[in-house]
C-alpha cells in the first residue's frame, strides 16, 4: 500500500461500528524494556522485551441518540470488550489489516467541552489482554 490519507478508518467497539463518530484513533503498542546487560556484554547494554501493553485512544463526536455513542458506551463502563480497528473500512487484506483485542472501558467521559465547541468525547482505554493482527477474514 502506498501513502494514503486516513479518511475511512474502521472502529468497532463491542460489535458496534463507531466509524461514523470517530475523529481520531490511535493504537500504540509497547513492550517493557528489560535490561540483560552482563559483564560479558562487551561494555554495551543489552535488552529484551518483557510484558506487552498499550492503549486505545479515541476522539468521538458525541451523540446521545439511541444506539449511538453514549447509549452504547454507558452500559459497557467497567467491563472488558473486544475492539476492532482497520486503516480503511471494508475487506481485510494484506494492505488493510485488522487489529483486534480486548480493552477495559475504564472511562466514558460523557461531557467534555466549552461553550460553542463541537461536542466531543476523548477516551483512552488500556488494552486488557492479547491483541492480534489479521490480513484475511
Amino acid at each position: 500500500m502506498s501513502a494514503f490519507s486516513l479518511t475511512d478508518a474502521y472502529v468497532n467497539v463491542n460489535a458496534t461500528d463507531f466509524s461514523d463518530f470517530t475523529r481520531t484513533v490511535t493504537l500504540p503498542f509497547e513492550a517493557e524494556e528489560l535490561e540483560t546487560t552482563t559483564m560479558g556484554s562487551g561494555g554495551w547494554r543489552t535488552r529484551i522485551a518483557g510484558l506487552k501493553d498499550g492503549t486505545l485512544d479515541l476522539e468521538l463526536i458525541n451523540d446521545f441518540a439511541v444506539s449511538a455513542v453514549d447509549a452504547t458506551l454507558w452500559p459497557l463502563f467497567g467491563t472488558v470488550v473486544t475492539v476492532q480497528i482497520q486503516p480503511v473500512a471494508g475487506t481485510v487484506t494484506t494492505t488493510n489489516p485488522r487489529y483486534f483485542g480486548p480493552v477495559l472501558i475504564n472511562q466514558v467521559n460523557p461531557l467534555d467541552g466549552t461553550v460553542g465547541d463541537l461536542a466531543l468525547r476523548s477516551l483512552s482505554w488500556p488494552l486488557a489482554g492479547l491483541w492480534d493482527r489479521i490480513t484475511t477474514t
